[in-house]
């Protein structure tokens, strides 16, 4: 049995949405227990993963801080990484009432303990 996991996938469209099929029967059997699409070319504003993240960040927080989760983040480098982890830090300081310092201890802390783990190129 896996912990909860959640799924954030960002591409230009859905041509471009790898193993689409795969995850949403992960889905189904509730191996994933979210699957939140940045598809950033399918609508007149952009919407990437960041925005996703912010948008979810009461899961993003309880996923991270109150379970312990895990982090994987895999695709371009440039600004994404962080931008994605600023997302982290802000979910664990505004769902948590947290200060910015404990949450960027906090997310540091998870890289030093291989808890978020970053495969950018």
């Amino acid at each position: 049995k896996c912990a909860p996991m959640a799924l954030f996938f960002g591409a230009r469209n859905r041509i471009e949405y790898s193993y689409e099929q795969e995850f949403d029967d992960y889905h189904k059997e509730g191996v994933l227990t979210t699957i939140s699409l940045a598809l950033s070319r399918e609508q007149k504003e952009k919407i990437y993963v960041t925005h996703r993240l912010q948008q979810e960040k009461q899961l993003v927080y309880d996923l991270i801080h109150e379970q312990n989760g895990n982090l994987y983040l895999c695709g371009p480098g440039g600004n994404v990484p962080p931008q994605v982890r600023r997302a982290v830090v802000e979910a664990i300081r505004d769902c948590g009432g947290h200060s910015e310092e404990y949450a960027e201890n906090y997310v540091m802390d998870m890289q030093i303990k291989g808890r978020y783990n970053v495969e950018a190129w």
